[in-house]
């Protein structure tokens, strides 16, 4: 599982449509798959460019 920060709403709704499953913890931080954050960037690249540095990701 890895941790994603992003405060774009825009973007946690392309990420929704495509089909990245987001969970919120016990700590309030969003938890994706290991799968979903490699696809992640190919996303961002496809749908909101502009949009590579609204988020980051980190391992558990």
């Amino acid at each position: 599982m890895k941790i994603l920060y992003c405060n774009n709403s825009e973007l946690l709704e392309i990420f929704e449509s495509n089909s990245i499953e987001m969970i919120c913890n016990e700590d309030m931080q969003i938890e994706i798959s290991d799968e979903d954050a490699l696809r992640i960037g190919t996303i961002v690249d496809k749908f909101a460019p502009a949009a590579s540095g609204d988020y980051s990701i980190e391992d558990k």
